[in-house]
């Protein structure tokens, strides 16, 4: 109950900073991750909206879905640094192109396909921006 009580007090800061902050923005993303709304879903007579109005909302699931999907995330920056480590090998490239390039010279981490976190990081430079 702690945090979520400095949640809401964070909240009215971050409430008086303009709609396009970035610091707002990134709050809210946080906030909205850990904690769901208290807002209920409402809906007239008339209606049948696509909301789930049980325990397992439409913020929760998205949430599910975010964690299912980070082993994919890692697997794909391995991969993507693999792939290119092993090209680099083949042509016999010593460095990449780039601000990647330079980033990874200054790691000293090497582009060896063989070694997992030098091709996970030359693959996560990759896949970020």
């Amino acid at each position: 109950m702690g945090l979520q009580n400095k949640f809401d007090d964070l909240r009215m800061k971050f409430a008086q900073q303009s709609n396009h902050s970035v610091n707002r923005a990134m709050f809210t993303l946080l906030d909205r991750f850990l904690y769901s709304t208290s807002a209920p879903t409402r809906s007239g007579p008339l209606d049948s909206g696509p909301h789930i109005r049980d325990s397992a909302n439409v913020q929760r699931l998205m949430n599910y879905f975010v964690l299912a999907t980070l082993p994919c995330w890692i697997i794909g920056m391995w991969n993507l640094g693999y792939q290119s480590n092993l090209v680099m090998a083949q042509l016999e490239m010593t460095s990449a192109n780039g601000w990647q390039g330079w980033m990874l010279d200054q790691l000293n981490l090497g582009y060896n396909p063989a070694d997992f976190f030098a091709s996970f990081v030359h693959g996560l430079l990759y896949f970020l921006p």
